[in-house]
């Protein structure tokens, strides 16, 4: 008899908890999924820093609130960010925050890209006389060139090379939409490869071949292999660069 009521007492309880789940738990749990969600302004391409935004190039999706950057930008507030400037590069998907939009426009003497540059790198500026002849379409910043002089005998160690900046004659910073000839590029070179760039610099006329646009997925992969791929003779001065 015992057993019996127990097996009542314990079907009693199942049945109250199969009635709390069904009514309460699960309609909770759905409520929480659908409203933990916030539409937010998400970059819809790759951009790069200093490119004034454009509505083409943003995107609204609906994504869980709290895997969400703070200060992102609600997706009623799209339209207030056209027309402003990002101050960072920016990848396709990643969303929107305050810190990646601002007021200002192309600073021609704008040199916040030393601050980005890693540890043992420097930014070496160099004659662009023959971009023309070497490139068909303009060079930019956040470009990947490779550097030959005139044999055109190409130094494995400078195949895939980063532009920091370009500028004009007076040194102005030139940004995409400027009509002003191309005179100097700025680099992101290690030490060893800034050697060879000075030297080749002082024996020939530096040519340019244009290998990638932007801050894209296959710049970034150039970049990742040359730094695989540097001679012996650049490991070597490398190593004792950093040794001391």
């Amino acid at each position: 008899m015992g057993f019996f009521k127990n097996r009542m007492i314990l079907g009693c309880i199942c049945i109250i908890i199969a009635i709390f789940i069904g009514f309460y738990a699960v309609p909770k749990l759905s409520f929480y999924l659908a409203t933990n969600v916030t539409e937010v302004v998400v970059m819809n391409e790759d951009v790069s820093k200093g490119t004034k935004i454009e509505s083409s190039m943003l995107k609204v999706e609906e994504l869980k609130t709290d895997t969400l950057p703070s200060n992102y930008i609600l997706s009623e507030n799209k339209e207030d960010i056209i027309g402003k400037y990002t101050s960072a590069d920016i990848f396709k998907d990643d969303v929107i925050t305050d810190a990646k939009v601002t007021e200002e426009g192309f600073s021609s003497k704008d040199s916040s890209y030393l601050d980005d540059l890693e540890s043992g790198h420097i930014a070496l500026t160099v004659q662009a006389s023959q971009y023309q002849e070497s490139v068909g379409c303009r060079i930019e910043s956040n470009d990947v060139v490779t550097i030959f002089g005139e044999d055109g005998v190409i130094d494995p160690d400078i195949v895939y090379v980063k532009v920091l900046s370009v500028q004009d004659a007076d040194t102005n910073n030139i940004d995409t939409d400027s009509e002003s000839p191309l005179a100097f590029i700025t680099l992101d070179l290690n030490i060893a490869q800034a050697q060879k760039v000075t030297k080749l610099s002082k024996d020939s006329n530096i040519y340019f071949g244009l290998a990638a646009k932007g801050s894209s997925t296959r710049a970034n992969k150039l970049l990742e292999e040359q730094e695989n791929n540097f001679s012996s003779e650049t490991n070597g001065i490398l190593s004792n660069w950093y040794a001391k």
